[in-house]
């Protein structure tokens, strides 16, 4: 039976780059994604509980269960690597996270990786991929498809996703077992990266991994969610911090309200006032948008204690800027500035 690998997070955070870098390995096989590892483990989950309600006791035992559902993953995945020659096999697919822990109790040798991105990059990469979908005419299922229709919606599954992962990192049984890669260091220092993951797996470091496009993939292309040119882009940075220039105030307002908790856990950006980065704009105006994002989310009925308070914190900033007549606003790392038309605006330094 081949070494297991699982890899996960959230999705547009980096996993097929990841496993792209592994697959290179001359040791490592890695399919396209399976996809059904959730519905395995949710069938395994719910036979558990008959079992141990005494339901279905008469038929199987929980050690029997586990067994029967051991071997059943991996004769599905393990198979991949075994016709191939390889002694490890690499499971890439975003949702696997959320199976992790399951996953480590059928397999108490595998070994687990999820990786992590800048969860505003993330929403502007969901962003593009619903827009892919609706040019296709695909249609959208309003919940389900929800981070590609919302920004809201987006950074509420990418909070739910990295929190969960930094449960994992603190789950007794994954001790040792599981390891987080930054995405944004994977593309700024992959050499450096690449071989500490090789050193978590006890793999050699080969060449080649710093160099996915110059080998083939076997990669499910939809051109949706994986692109051709994705499959053989080279390792880069030029995505890193994209939501700068590409979120809107409106966006930043609806990222903050759940993706804050998300972006201090993981020492993205602790201060909420990011939300003006790099922006020079009316203070009146930003008032304004702050507002009718919020009448927005109170229309859906979704807004919770943390996302008002959220806002509430928000308006608060632009209240100071405004109340201050020239200077320094009482937050230092914002200033007021007169525009060409000599009305006040905020200005992030």
């Amino acid at each position: 039976m081949p070494k297991l690998i699982f890899l996960g997070g959230m999705g547009r955070s980096g996993t097929n780059l990841l496993r792209n870098v592994l697959d290179c390995h001359s040791d490592v096989a890695s399919g396209p994604e399976f996809n059904h590892l959730q519905e395995i483990i949710e069938v395994h989950r719910a036979m558990a509980s008959s079992i141990h309600s005494g339901r279905i006791s008469s038929y199987v035992t929980r050690e029997e269960l586990s067994a029967l559902t051991k071997q059943y993953i991996s004769g599905l995945i393990g198979n991949y690597a075994t016709q191939r020659g390889k002694s490890w096999v690499l499971e890439k697919t975003p949702s696997n996270i959320w199976n992790f822990a399951d996953l480590a109790y059928l397999f108490p040798k595998a070994k687990f990786i999820q990786i992590v991105r800048d969860g505003r990059d993330v929403c502007c990469s969901h962003r593009e991929v619903g827009k892919r979908f609706l040019l296709r005419g695909e249609k959208l299922h309003p919940k389900k498809d929800s981070a590609l229709l919302s920004v809201f919606y987006c950074a509420a599954l990418w909070t739910q996703t990295v929190l969960h992962g930094k449960r994992l990192c603190a789950d007794p049984q994954l001790t040792g077992r599981i390891m987080t890669v930054r995405y944004e260091e994977l593309v700024s220092k992959p050499e450096s990266i690449i071989r500490e993951v090789c050193a978590f797996l006890g793999l050699e470091f080969e060449e080649s991994m710093l160099h996915p496009e110059c080998s083939s993939h076997d990669t499910y292309v939809d051109e949706l969610w994986v692109q051709k040119h994705e499959v053989r882009s080279p390792i880069s940075n030029r995505s890193v911090g994209s939501w700068r220039t590409a979120m809107t105030l409106e966006e930043r307002i609806l990222f903050s309200v759940n993706g804050q908790e998300g972006l201090t856990a993981l020492g993205y950006q602790i201060p909420q006032t990011w939300c003006f980065e790099g922006l020079t704009i009316d203070a009146d105006t930003a008032r304004g948008i702050i507002n009718s994002t919020r009448k927005k989310i109170e229309q859906l009925k979704i807004l919770d204690d943390m996302g008002g308070n959220g806002l509430e914190r928000l308006s608060s900033q632009i209240d100071k800027t405004l109340a201050e007549n020239r200077g320094e606003s009482p937050d230092p790392s914002y200033r007021i500035s007169p525009d060409e038309s000599s009305s006040r605006s905020i200005t992030k330094k």
